[in-house]
């Protein structure tokens, strides 16, 4: 970004801290947080996708990592995002064709999209950002987040779990023979 300034219109970055001036500035250019571009050109690969960064203009165009789905990008095509928390979107919009909504949110596998239970594709868009390819209408997407390592994760800690409390009460029980071995092993004090 440093490079290429317009990136931080694309990242939904309404200010920014100056760190030449330790000022906090405004972005005016910024782009909405969902928004249509206006034109999808296709990278093959990461390296192709990181290079583009270095002259893209989020505001004229995006890069789309093939393959996916067709798309024919609506120009006129519109997005508001009607509600969101941490892992969710709620995002109305309007094409007339296939296209792409661009969301200013890091990519990341987990994220699913769907529009009336119909799961959607979610590609990788500027390198970093997930995008979602919408059918053509007048509708709302659902985007919700879901860990696909809370399962594996839970797993591990169950086992652990199970495996520290094995050890506890081998533990315990090695103490306890080795008390019982001591007092029949000693002699009675006589007074």
């Amino acid at each position: 970004m440093e490079r290429n300034l317009k990136l931080r219109d694309g990242l939904n970055v309404s200010r920014f801290l100056n760190v030449a001036t330790g000022r906090i500035e405004e972005n005016a250019p910024v782009l909405p947080r969902a928004y249509f571009p206006k034109a999808v050109a296709d990278v093959k690969s990461l390296a192709e996708s990181r290079g583009a960064l270095e002259t893209l203009d989020p505001a004229a165009s995006c890069v789309v990592l093939s393959p996916h789905p067709f798309i024919r990008q609506d120009p006129e095509a519109a997005a508001l995002v009607v509600s969101f928390g941490e892992q969710w979107y709620r995002i109305h919009y309007r094409a007339v064709s296939p296209s792409l909504l661009k969301v200013s949110v890091a990519w990341y596998p987990g994220w699913r999209a769907d529009v009336a239970g119909k799961p959607l594709p979610i590609v990788r868009v500027d390198h970093a950002l997930m995008g979602v390819i919408v059918p053509a209408g007048d509708n709302e997407i659902a985007l919700s987040f879901h860990s696909n390592h809370f399962g594996s994760g839970l797993a591990i800690s169950l086992v652990s779990g199970l495996l520290l409390l094995a050890c506890i009460r081998v533990g315990r029980r090695s103490h306890h023979h080795k008390q019982r071995r001591k007092h029949r092993h000693s002699k009675p004090v006589a007074w």
